[in-house]
């Protein structure tokens, strides 16, 4: 019964961890396309003498930093996944879906 409810608990865990990185990935989608967007400005502007480099390098920065992020939060949405099937007796189902 106690580890019944421990299994539970956990499982309940993973849940949620599993639909936050899903939700932090598809989040930063958005993000990707704002720091996308703030660096060509930031390109416009300094070829039209307006900015400076440092702004563009900014910018660049900004976009990789989102690229990033968002390979760690799929990173986290498959292992959540994993463990998920792993509690549940049913690894091999992740296999299946991953390949």
């Amino acid at each position: 019964s106690d580890v019944e409810n421990k299994m539970n608990l956990l499982l309940n865990s993973k849940l949620t961890e599993f639909e936050n990185s899903k939700r932090n990935f598809l989040k930063l989608q958005s993000d990707i396309e704002l720091t996308e967007e703030n660096l060509r400005v930031n390109k416009q502007r300094f070829e039209s003498g307006l900015g400076i480099s440092l702004e563009v390098i900014d910018a660049q920065l900004a976009l990789e930093k989102t690229k990033l992020e968002r390979v760690i939060s799929l990173y986290q949405y498959y292992k959540n996944l994993a463990s998920i099937y792993e509690l549940i007796g049913t690894p091999n189902k992740f296999l299946e879906i991953y390949n």
